[in-house]
């Protein structure tokens, strides 16, 4: 137990200048301490991974390079409740409220959120299904066709999807059969 403390001591103190540098620019992060959490971190783990360090050992370090870091500088991370809109309005910012509508731009009622009306909530509901729907019509009505190289069937492929030979998985696997039984002959 006392040498595990020794070593976790003796790491520590190796990793003491880094540490007190990312304590230096975490602190300088506006609004919040943690503004620059994730370059210092990223930041370290690609300087370690440049020494040869195995990128999992480096992540681990880093991760903890920079926890300590925010530790000795005092910042306390909020509970997720906290960074929710609706917790906290500052006064100079943005309310969370909508004043107009999302739609059609008219004035929101106080018991509405983001639509003056259900008519404007439907037709945004609408228009989102029917764009969606032609996206997929036009996805579709670009598929491609190919002859299978071994039966001679026309077949359709997706242009996501990688180029094709053979209509089906039983051709592919006559194909390669063959081709073996060649190559023995």
């Amino acid at each position: 137990m006392a040498r595990k403390k020794a070593k976790a001591r003796a790491k520590r103190d190796t990793f003491a200048p880094v540490i007190s540098a990312v304590a230096t620019i975490l602190d300088a992060g506006e609004p919040t301490r943690f503004r620059y959490e994730a370059p210092c971190r990223h930041g370290l783990r690609a300087a370690m991974c440049l020494d040869g360090i195995g990128w999992q050992a480096a992540d681990d370090t880093a991760s903890k390079i920079v926890r300590e870091a925010l530790h000795r500088i005092g910042a306390v991370r909020p509970p997720w409740h906290m960074g929710q809109p609706e917790y906290v309005e500052l006064p100079g910012f943005a309310s969370t409220e909508r004043y107009q509508c999302v739609r059609c731009a008219k004035a929101v009622p106080e018991d509405r959120r983001l639509y003056c009306s259900d008519l404007c909530a439907q037709a945004t509901i609408l228009e989102r299904t029917y764009r969606e729907a032609a996206q997929m019509s036009d996805y579709f009505a670009s598929q491609r066709t190919f002859s299978c190289s071994w039966c001679g069937q026309i077949s359709t492929w997706k242009p996501m999807a990688n180029p094709r030979t053979f209509c089906s998985r039983s051709c592919a696997a006559k194909a390669r059969w063959a081709g073996r039984n060649q190559k023995a002959a």
